[in-house]
C-alpha cells in the first residue's frame, strides 16, 4: 500500500515538474494571448520548468515554456527586456503555460504545444509521430 502512495505522489510531481500541473489539465477553451515586456527569464538547469515574467498591462505575468533541451534544440534564447507575444493556456490570473511564443523585435517563434496542450517535444516517443522542424511556425491567433 504504502508503495502504490509513493508512485502516485511520484507521477503527481512528475506532471507538475514537467510543467504539466497535476491537479488541472490545460484547457483547450481557455486560451489566451499576452503581449508585453520579458521582466524575467528563469531557464537555469536544475530550476524546474524555464518561465518568463512578462510585464502586461501593469499586471506580471508568469509563462511556462518547456523542456529546456526542447529550448536548447530549437536555439531559443528569450532575454529580459525583449517584446513578445504569447498564445498559451491559463492555469491562474497570472499564469500561463505557452503554446507558442513569439520574441517580437527578432522575429524568432517557437511552438512548445499542440491546440490541446500536448508538449511538442514529446512527439517523438515511441515512434508514433516525427517531429516537424520549422524555422518560423505558422502565426497563431488566439
Amino acid at each position: 500500500m504504502k508503495r502504490l502512495i509513493a508512485l502516485a505522489l511520484l507521477g503527481g510531481f512528475g506532471a507538475a515538474a514537467a510543467g504539466q500541473p497535476a491537479h488541472h489539465p490545460l484547457d483547450p477553451e481557455k486560451v489566451r494571448t499576452v503581449e508585453g515586456k520579458i521582466t524575467r527569464v528563469q531557464a537555469e538547469p536544475g530550476q524546474g520548468m524555464p518561465f518568463l515574467l512578462v510585464e502586461s498591462e501593469g499586471t506580471a505575468v508568469k509563462v511556462v515554456l518547456g523542456s529546456m533541451r526542447y529550448l536548447l534544440s530549437e536555439d531559443f534564447n528569450p532575454k529580459a527586456g525583449e517584446k513578445v507575444r504569447v498564445v498559451g493556456f491559463e492555469t491562474g490570473e497570472t499564469e500561463l503555460v505557452a503554446r507558442s511564443v513569439k520574441l517580437i523585435d527578432s522575429g524568432k517563434s517557437l511552438r512548445l504545444r499542440d491546440e490541446q496542450g500536448r508538449p511538442l517535444w514529446q512527439r517523438g516517443r515511441h515512434g508514433r509521430h516525427r517531429r516537424h522542424h520549422h524555422s518560423e511556425p505558422p502565426e497563431e491567433k488566439p
